[in-house]
């Protein structure tokens, strides 16, 4: 199963929110009804049951040029705009998981950190 639509829902999700915090609301909601078209396009042209279609494909042994859409990036992106306020409430009441006491990463030192002893 190949997760294409990891990327590319994160990406138009994150550009939409881009654009609307740039641009406002309506140009956001622009950016949303065009992509909308593109994704009844697609589905359009493949059908409705085809597994193409579907969120997460299985493109072993295809050509993913025959599979390419605008279905990953629109589905992800939607999936991602429904998840957004979701998680955000949730974190917000307190209810998703925190990690570790002590995280297996953590950031690079800055080139400031480095030169002082």
């Amino acid at each position: 199963m190949d997760h294409f639509w990891l990327n590319e829902g994160f990406t138009v999700w994150a550009e939409r929110r881009m654009i609307e915090a740039l641009h406002g609301p309506e140009v956001a909601l622009l950016g949303w009804a065009i992509g909308e078209a593109a994704l009844s396009a697609s589905v359009e042209r493949f059908g409705a049951a085809s597994p193409f279609t579907r969120l997460r494909t299985d493109l072993a042994g295809l050509d993913p040029d025959d599979a390419f859409s605008a279905i990953p990036y629109e589905k992800g992106s939607r999936f991602l705009a429904f998840l957004a306020p979701r998680l955000v409430k949730a974190a917000v009441a307190g209810r998703l998981p925190q990690g570790s006491a002590s995280p297996a990463w953590s950031p690079p030192r800055s080139a400031i950190q480095c030169a002082t002893p």
